[in-house]
């Protein structure tokens, strides 16, 4: 799945959001829409109206990074409480049933049982995801000029601003990929995601971003065993108000997870858990 994802991207991408119409061909002409079969499949049935989705009291969480970030769980999620997506290719909101529209991979994921576990807490009344995780991504594929994941997060948020939508925290789950294929070092870990956050600070987001410390993935034989630098680097990373220590993944495994990497049932419970603890630490779910 990740060598067809990098060889989808290759395309000639427009250099500008002038000519951008909110499309899904838009998208994938400028390289940040991958096509079948590596994004989640999009239900219009689920669809539902902004004004359903997206209220005065609504947080907005964008979720971005690889697999674990994704729709790789074991086990699809329908959100029970008022938890919503908003699929940035087509513009459409939907109601958070795994898998979400946005990211990529066709199972289940965290952030629908996050979104519940934010409102039975009674921190928000209602929640909007954001998803665009890639699986297989590595760091360098979200750096500004040389990432077709960093052309993904740039067209989120050009079109979010388009929507209207605000978002309120940003959730990076993401490392697998460095920590198990390549020999990123933390130096060069640090220095590529801070390129990144000044990109998003530059077009205006000003929200906090969770850094997750995620470095796990044991579902085969792995060329290079780089966990330490790659936490090294996530732990580095968090620099209060603006980076913020996101939970802990790499100690869910064992039957946390269904194939050595990608989260069982229990492990996506359990993450979505720990998601909730973190980011009950914030301001922000005491004051919204």
């Amino acid at each position: 799945m990740a060598s067809y994802i990098r060889r989808m991207a290759q395309h000639v991408y427009y250099r500008s959001f002038a000519r951008d119409d909110g499309t899904v061909d838009y998208a994938a002409a400028f390289g940040a829409y991958l096509g079948a079969p590596a994004e989640a499949p999009v239900t219009p049935e689920r669809r539902v109206d902004a004004g359903v989705a997206l209220q005065h009291e609504t947080v907005v969480i964008l979720t971005f990074g690889q697999s674990n970030a994704a729709n790789a769980g074991a086990q699809c999620y329908v959100a029970r409480r008022g938890v919503y997506a908003f699929n940035v290719f087509d513009m459409n909101y939907y109601r958070a049933i795994d898998p979400l529209p946005g990211a990529t991979n066709d199972g289940g994921s965290i952030w629908g049982r996050l979104g519940d576990k934010l409102i039975e807490a009674d921190l928000f009344q209602s929640v909007l995801f954001v998803p665009i995780a890639v699986g297989g991504s590595y760091i360098k594929d979200w750096t500004p000029r040389d990432g077709y994941c960093y052309r993904r997060l740039m067209l989120a948020l050009t079109r979010l601003k388009r929507a209207g939508i605000r978002p309120d925290m940003l959730c990076w789950h993401h490392g697998e990929a460095d920590a198990n294929r390549v020999m990123t070092s933390a130096q060069e870990y640090q220095a590529r995601f801070r390129r990144l956050l000044t990109e998003i600070r530059r077009v205006g987001v000003e929200a906090p971003v969770y850094v997750a410390l995620a470095s796990h993935c044991a579902n085969g034989p792995h060329p290079y065993q780089n966990h330490e630098q790659i936490r090294r680097a996530q732990r580095q990373l968090v620099s209060p108000p603006d980076v913020l220590p996101g939970p802990d993944t790499d100690q869910f495994i064992g039957d946390f997870r269904h194939d050595g990497c990608h989260f069982s049932e229990k492990g996506l419970d359990a993450v979505a858990q720990a998601w909730l603890e973190c980011i009950m630490q914030h301001p922000l779910a005491k004051s919204h």
